[in-house]
């Protein structure tokens, strides 16, 4: 018999492992003959299909700038980027602040810090172009620190 290698990971189609879609073939192919082409469809849709979203696995709050945080200025940093098959951030690049160049590095550094487990599409994992995050600077409550500094 050929058995067709067991994988620990999820069929996306069918909800099932593909430990419990593999299926034995009888050299002589009597598995095909006997339980037909739509048997083989299903399979072929297991092995082909397992697809991952990207996932962020670890993630860096950014340092409020210090002249920023004196003058009571709050704002937000669009940041577009790459992730690499490796979960690597990389070709990070602000695209849009408010306000302008005030918050601009804090939000490069910490996301360029990022990383990710990149998309699986087809079994494959897949390098993704130009993501795009938020960054947000907001004082909350920090204020409540300033005398022990």
């Amino acid at each position: 018999m050929v058995a067709i290698p067991k994988a620990a990971v999820p069929c996306s189609r069918h909800g099932v492992s593909l430990g419990e879609c593999r299926i034995y073939l009888a050299r002589n192919n009597a598995a095909v003959k006997i339980l037909g082409w739509p048997l083989l469809l299903l399979l072929a849709g297991c092995l082909g299909s397992y697809n991952r979203p990207i996932q962020l696995v670890s993630f860096v709050g950014p340092s409020y700038p210090e002249t920023a945080r004196l003058q009571k200025v709050e704002g937000t940093v669009i940041v577009r980027y790459d992730v690499t098959v490796e979960g690597v951030v990389h070709n990070v690049r602000v695209a849009s602040a408010e306000p302008p160049g005030v918050f601009d590095d804090a939000a490069l550094a910490a996301v360029r810090r990022w990383r990710y487990n990149a998309p699986i599409l087809d079994g494959e994992r897949q390098p993704v172009r130009n993501m795009e995050s938020r960054v947000t600077f907001v004082l909350g409550n920090t204020e409540q620190y300033d005398e022990y500094e």
